[in-house]
């Protein structure tokens, strides 16, 4: 078997997901192959319990989530979160514009709880995480 994508991993990196060991040489360097499974949507959508004060979207994922995406279908106000920390609706939290959506980077794999804030009670927000 053959692999065209062969990734090197030094000594205490840590490899996230399915991996397969190519040892076609024993005792020389292990190609591992990382192999992503399909992974199913999960929705997190809901609304701002009180503006002005932060929520948690998502609990914390100790094994951790391959990516999410925020919608802000809101016309008038901003949303905020933040991977981080608590999120407030200033630096250092990321702002979501009215009527824009956030897209996690594709690789980025989060372990922490994921943060919303909005100056507005109520405000509708749709998302979704894998």
């Amino acid at each position: 078997m053959s692999f065209s994508n062969k990734v090197t991993i030094n000594a205490g990196d840590m490899a996230i997901g399915d991996v397969g060991i190519d040892q076609t040489t024993p005792g020389t360097t292990n190609a591992v192959v990382p192999i992503q499974l399909p992974v199913s949507p999960i929705n997190i959508s809901g609304t701002i319990t009180t503006g002005g004060a932060a929520q948690v979207l998502s609990a914390a994922k100790p094994n951790g989530r391959l990516g999410f995406e925020i919608y802000n279908p809101d016309l008038t106000y901003s949303l905020f979160f933040s991977v981080t920390t608590t999120a407030v609706t200033d630096s250092p939290s990321q702002e979501i514009a009215p009527g824009k959506q956030y897209s996690s980077p594709d690789g980025l794999v989060t372990t922490g709880a994921i943060s919303i804030i909005s100056s507005q009670t109520g405000h509708v927000f749709t998302a979704v995480e894998w």
